[in-house]
């Protein structure tokens, strides 16, 4: 999975999971500004690992504003 993406503030952030929200590839990652896109990329194995979805959850981070906790998450990352 390979894709750029960047904020329209530069405080937005970004958590990526696969198969809906049980698998975490990543929590709280710093996206940047449009001058600064960043490239992400996640290789998923093994290749018989079944992907059924991908989700990009994006959050601001002013104020100290953090997204709720997920219940259930699984994987190196989880909360």
């Amino acid at each position: 999975i390979e894709f750029l993406a960047y904020g329209l503030s530069g405080t937005e952030r970004l958590d990526v999971f696969v198969n809906g929200f049980t698998i975490v590839c990543q929590l709280d990652v710093a996206v940047g500004d449009a001058a600064h896109p960043r490239l992400f990329r996640y290789c998923l194995s093994p290749l018989s690992c079944e992907i059924r979805s991908i989700v990009i959850r994006v959050w601001g981070d002013e104020r100290g504003f953090r997204p709720r906790p997920l219940v259930g998450a699984q994987g190196p990352f989880a909360p």
